[in-house]
């Protein structure tokens, strides 16, 4: 479901300099950090990119190809559809609906305008809505790994670039992706605790890895608080 898809955020460093050994002035610049608002901790996302798993699930569900928790509500499942597309998204295959003709050059690198999302508060929203602010703070460490990377065990991040980035209030992305048999879809779930406002399940992996998921309900829909895959991309381009 290449609908959805998120991201390193960029903050803007505004800064003012004063000579060694003089006394601030009091209109002197200060050091300023502007941080965007949905980077804030107490950002309330607007759910927006999320609207259509409620009330729609059924289609959502019919849609879907691969295993989903069958213990759990209809409008559970869609959610987990929804964070798998975007976790993977950035673990398996970068970009969502990606331009061929918008480009952003950055480092001798092509990013791609990713159609999916107006503007990349958009997407920021869209993670924001799915996702705790500490699991959208991890997907912010996340990296395609740069073509000498080699085998890389310390994850995304080593020698690598930013999948995501901004450029003119828009969304763009670093085109990668892992192969199907290196980075395959759960194979089966098993279940923890499921209330009606919390849900604590199992994914299991066709070679045996498991890998805790949690999830909790919001004004905006659920919203997972423990959610990650046992594996990441292992090429650029």
């Amino acid at each position: 479901m290449k609908r959805f898809l998120t991201a390193v955020l960029l903050a803007v460093f505004l800064s003012g300099c004063v000579p060694a050994g003089s006394v601030p002035s009091s209109d002197a610049v200060s050091h300023t950090v502007v941080v965007a608002e949905y980077d804030q901790e107490d950002y309330t996302p607007t759910g927006k990119y999320t609207e259509s798993f409620f009330g729609e699930s059924e289609g959502v569900l019919a849609e879907w190809t691969h295993p989903v928790p069958d213990f759990l509500a209809a409008d559970q499942q869609a959610a987990y559809i929804d964070a798998m597309t975007l976790w993977r998204g950035f673990m398996v295959e970068t970009g969502y609906e990606l331009s061929t003709n918008r480009m952003y050059e950055l480092a001798g690198l092509t990013y791609y305008r990713d159609l999916a999302y107006d503007t990349y508060a958009d997407f920021a929203d869209h993670l924001r809505t799915r996702f705790s602010y500490e699991l959208y703070n991890s997907l912010r460490t996340v990296y395609v790994p740069a073509e000498d990377a080699g085998d890389d065990e310390t994850g995304l991040y080593f020698l690598g670039n930013s999948p995501y980035v901004e450029w003119d209030t828009r969304l763009y992305a670093l085109p990668a992706h892992c192969e199907e048999e290196e980075c395959p879809w759960p194979e089966r779930f098993e279940k923890k605790r499921v209330t009606e406002r919390t849900a604590v399940f199992d994914a299991v992996y066709p070679d045996g890895t498991v890998t805790s998921l949690s999830m909790r309900r919001t004004d905006t829909g659920w919203q997972f608080t423990e959610f990650s895959v046992p594996y990441h991309l292992s090429s650029a381009g």
